[in-house]
């Protein structure tokens, strides 16, 4: 892991079956963040939650994307991805 302009830069692997094996974020400029995955097979959709140092969520939002850009005020910040079934089952963390 990195600071990068205040914000953390970092790449998680997740193993899990139906969770998404890689995941990045990358600074695209002052404040703005991407987040990037793997498609899931199967998966509709993904909700995607980003969390402060304290694990408070900031930001939740549902996506059909494998990538999400978010604006984030300088901090240290983790997120988790989740996917959503074709009939609207959320799977685990």
């Amino acid at each position: 892991m990195r600071n990068l302009k205040g914000l953390l830069f970092f790449v998680i692997a997740v193993g899990a079956a139906g969770l998404p094996r890689e995941a990045r974020a990358r600074v695209d400029y002052e404040n703005s963040v991407n987040l990037q995955w793997r498609a899931v097979p199967k998966a509709q959709k993904y909700v995607v939650q980003v969390q402060d140092q304290k694990e408070a969520p900031v930001i939740t939002e549902k996506t059909a994307k494998t990538s999400l850009k978010v604006k984030l005020k300088p901090g240290h910040y983790t997120f988790r991805i989740r996917t959503v079934d074709p009939i609207g089952r959320e799977g685990p963390w």
